[in-house]
């Protein structure tokens, strides 16, 4: 998903590095808080079974689009 780099944001240049990929591995504890959040994004995705246990998020501020990319990956 993209994200308008207009968007206020704590640390940008660190959480969206510009024209870099930053990839986080997040952790257990991240995914139990947030599971009402993250089970609502994997249903978006055509994949069916929600038994995922890794989640690992891709961040880059893509400065010629103006846009902060934001990428799940559920595994």
């Amino acid at each position: 998903m993209y994200l308008d780099d207009t968007v206020k944001l704590g640390n940008p240049e660190i959480y969206f590095p510009k024209q870099k990929l930053e990839v986080n591995r997040m952790s257990t504890d991240f995914m139990s808080m947030y599971s009402d959040l993250l089970d609502y994004f994997h249903d978006k995705t055509k994949v069916k079974d929600a038994n995922y246990h890794e989640l690992w998020i891709t961040t880059s501020h893509l400065v010629d689009r103006q846009k902060y990319l934001v990428d799940l990956s559920f595994e």
